[in-house]
């Protein structure tokens, strides 16, 4: 009897013989389309979107915290709106880091953190792919976001522009923002005080200065995720002529700046609970422990050499994330 080799060989050779081949085609069709989802996941860095995530949170909440509003279809539509423009972003990124050479000198990417997604260098998605569907991306995000600003308000847009501008010129040209040591103002903009304002007003319709003070620590947060991942990749940045601040500061200033940036998100967050005399936004405290071991292991391979950057790497993402979901907590209870 022909015996069939497959991932679910067992199960298949179990069946009868004139319902393998029905079976045998169902079975490479899921895998199939499961493969080309974690490609999709790959392409747009799936795993960063909680920069995204985070701030429509904290916007959201504070919309619930300060006026009782909130709409769960907006909400949606406004998470959903910024996700596409992540994702655009972060393709178009792995393409104009593609023609500048930034991911090709990478030799040693703390993977999956730093060097991009790799889909380009690894052969899996040709470069024009690459920026059709960050274009494509951007432009559901833009169109879904002007539907929003439809039935919220023409202030949006101007949230919005400002958002798409920085998305898109981060690494392309002519502007390339992060070649030009403003890459990490513009994500501090770009995934922290935007996205919360924007979120916030979504919900209330309105602006709130409370809103921009509370979303520093979210903002400075973002930065330190940025600014972790460019430690690693000085060396192979600065080749591809991409002067960000860590390329410019050098490794052992950078890794100071990065403790004090971690560090101020903390002060600020509690000198913001002091100032609105908000007790319940101390829970954001909880997530210090996580940053005390992401700046451990970044001074441990800046100082002492120590295999310690994955560690760091994903200890600040876990540490903006928690912030994120601690704050969106502290607004509702």
């Amino acid at each position: 009897m022909l015996r069939l080799r497959h991932p679910f060989g067992k199960f298949i050779n179990a069946v009868p013989l004139r319902h393998r081949a029905i079976i045998e085609l169902r079975v490479n069709a899921m895998l199939s389309s499961l493969r080309a989802t974690m490609l999709v996941l790959r392409m747009v860095r799936a795993p960063f979107f909680t920069a995204t995530i985070a701030p429509i949170l904290v916007g959201t909440s504070l919309s619930w915290k300060i006026n009782g509003l909130f709409d769960l279809s907006l909400f949606l539509c406004t998470l959903i709106s910024m996700l596409l423009l992540h994702a655009g972003a972060n393709m178009l990124n792995d393409y104009f880091d593609h023609l500048s050479g930034a991911d090709w000198f990478q030799e040693n990417p703390v993977r999956p953190f730093t060097g991009g997604s790799r889909v380009i260098q690894e052969g899996l998605v040709s470069p024009t792919t690459m920026l059709l569907s960050g274009v494509a991306s951007l432009i559901l995000g833009s169109l879904l976001g002007l539907w929003l600003v439809k039935v919220t308000g023409m202030a949006l847009l101007l949230i919005g522009v400002a958002g798409v501008f920085l998305a898109y010129f981060y690494t392309a040209p002519p502007i390339m923002l992060a070649h030009r040591g403003l890459g990490e103002l513009a994500v501090g903009l770009a995934f922290g005080i935007l996205p919360t304002i924007g979120a916030y007003y979504v919900q209330s319709r309105g602006f709130d200065w409370r809103v921009l003070i509370a979303s520093l620590p979210i903002a400075l947060l973002i930065v330190a995720v940025l600014w972790v991942n460019e430690i690693p990749d000085a060396p192979y940045d600065e080749r591809a002529g991409k002067r960000n601040l860590v390329v410019r500061l050098g490794k052992k200033a950078s890794a100071i700046c990065y403790c004090i940036i971690v560090t101020c998100a903390f002060v600020w967050l509690t000198l913001t609970a002091l100032a609105l005399h908000s007790s319940s936004l101390l829970l954001g405290l909880v997530a210090f422990p996580t940053a005390l071991l992401a700046m451990a292991s970044v001074v441990r391979h800046v100082f002492f050499g120590h295999d310690t950057m994955k560690i760091a790497c994903a200890m600040t993402i876990i540490t903006h994330f928690a912030m994120g979901i601690l704050l969106s907590i502290s607004c509702v209870l």
